[in-house]
């Protein structure tokens, strides 16, 4: 899709993404859907509430073949458990034991000599960089970090509202879910030639751009988890507050925030790294024989990997891996817990 964009050929663009389409649809009608109502069966709430309908799973249901499938692939496991066990004691004679442990110990020497490798092949490329470089990528890593926060906020701002509406109406979402579904299985970078000639117009070029670019590589995750997080809130629980009468604000911040923020944590948590991801195809972005590129740690990647400064490329892939494991272990992690502990459902 991205190469018949960027030859301006949209009708094989449209018929790229109208088969992707197809695709989500079958998967959601014939997989997915059916999984859902069968799992409805291992819910237990105390007030009834009408469980989804899946006319693939009723079929299925009444197929005698799937009874004789059952019975033949149990039959299966049991002899592959037969045999596992079989092999298990087998490899328990000391003859086998010995060859195991040469085995391993060949890996182990195979393994430190290619880190051996990696590591002074590291050093060496390193070494090339000025500390003017070490500056440049530090100040890009720092920008990239602003947009993504920048992104994470747009994409909290819409999704978390829109999102509890959806879970907490069963009818909506059983209708908007598979929309929502189809729009987040386009690819971002399919729509990111596109977009940029009509972003690239806003006030701060593709710096401004670039977030709306992280956008939409990241609203999808929260949109999904804020959805799962709603939809989880027990049923007595919200017949609670209606029987005690509690305001629209009441039951936002006594029930629904708490409830979802388990959810909400885990879809920041994987919307920044699809920000982070992003970034590389976002702040470069090269459109019909044109380069559009504003200043990060993404655009340092991508112009590092095109023009074969090695030496840079490493630098700028670790410095992004470092920040991301920091971040999360500094930050996502203790919220995540913190969300867990105090908010957290049964």
């Amino acid at each position: 899709m991205q190469t018949a964009a960027n030859q301006g050929r949209w009708g094989a663009e449209a018929a790229g993404i109208a088969t992707l389409v197809l695709v989500i649809v079958a998967m959601d009608q014939i997989i997915w859907r059916p999984l859902l109502a069968w799992a409805e069966k291992f819910k237990v709430e105390l007030v009834e509430a009408p469980p989804p309908h899946s006319v693939v799973l009723v079929f299925l249901r009444r197929l005698t073949i799937l009874d004789r499938l059952t019975a033949d692939w149990s039959r299966l496991l049991e002899t592959v458990d037969h045999w596992a066990l079989t092999v298990g004691r087998a490899t328990r004679h000391p003859r086998w034991t010995a060859t195991w442990g040469v085995v391993r110990w060949l890996v182990i020497v195979g393994v430190t000599i290619a880190a051996y490798d990696a590591v002074n092949t590291a050093a060496h490329l390193l070494a090339q960089l000025h500390r003017s470089d070490l500056i440049r990528v530090g100040l890009a890593t720092l920008a990239t970090l602003g947009r993504v926060l920048a992104a994470l906020a747009i994409s909290v701002l819409w999704t978390v509202p829109v999102g509890v509406w959806i879970g907490l109406n069963r009818n909506w979402s059983a209708r908007l879910t598979p929309l929502t579904q189809i729009a987040a299985s386009v690819p971002a970078t399919a729509l990111f030639p596109g977009l940029v000639a009509l972003l690239l117009h806003l006030r701060g070029g593709l710096n401004t751009a670039a977030i709306l670019l992280m956008v939409l590589g990241t609203q999808w995750y929260l949109l999904f988890n804020v959805i799962a997080g709603a939809s989880a809130i027990p049923e007595d629980l919200k017949e609670a507050t209606r029987l005690f009468r509690l305001g629209r604000r009441k039951t936002w911040t006594v029930l629904i925030l708490p409830a979802i923020s388990p959810y909400l944590t885990t879809g920041l948590i994987t919307a920044a790294g699809g920000a982070w991801n992003a970034s590389i195809v976002a702040e470069y972005v090269s459109f019909q024989g044109h380069v559009y590129t504003t200043f990060g740690v993404g655009a340092f990647i991508a112009e590092s990997s095109l023009g074969n400064h090695e030496g840079l490329l490493l630098l700028s892939t670790v410095t992004l891996a470092l920040t991301v494991v920091l971040i999360n272990r500094l930050v996502w992690r203790r919220l995540y817990r913190r969300a867990q502990e105090r908010y957290r459902l049964g």
